[in-house]
């Protein structure tokens, strides 16, 4: 949960900020300073909120350590995915491998959390009878 909470707070910010400065300014044409603030440009505050994502990929690793064997599996394997893609992002500063990262993440936290939901029904199920 606290992860979770973590990631609210980081995407919230980052897209408040691609929301209130940047949208504003491309369409009044003010495009002066805006390379700090867009999204492919690898210094930018985009980019670095971006990475958190990261941190999330390893959270999803740590995940997988509390549950049975087809659970474990697939959240080593999405996080191990994610953590690769966001490393070859800064070995070769290409911005599409952070953003295929973060895919990465949203697609393996979706199937975690239906995977771990499944898990639970069953527990309950087991209880009631």
């Amino acid at each position: 949960m606290n992860f979770g909470l973590v990631y609210i707070t980081i995407s919230l910010a980052n897209y408040l900020i691609q929301l209130i400065t940047v949208t504003p300014s491309v369409m009044s044409g003010s495009l002066n300073g805006l390379e700090k603030l867009v999204s492919g440009y690898p210094n930018s505050v985009f980019f670095a909120l971006m990475g958190s994502y990261f941190f999330m990929c390893i959270s999803l690793f740590f995940e997988g350590l509390l549950f049975k064997k087809e659970i474990r599996l697939f959240l080593f394997i999405a996080s191990i995915g994610c953590v690769s893609f966001f490393i070859a992002s800064a070995i070769f500063s290409v911005t599409i491998f952070l953003m295929l990262g973060a895919i990465c993440w949203i697609g393996g936290t979706v199937i975690a959390m239906t995977l771990i939901s499944n898990y639970y029904l069953k527990k309950i199920k087991q209880l009631k009878v």
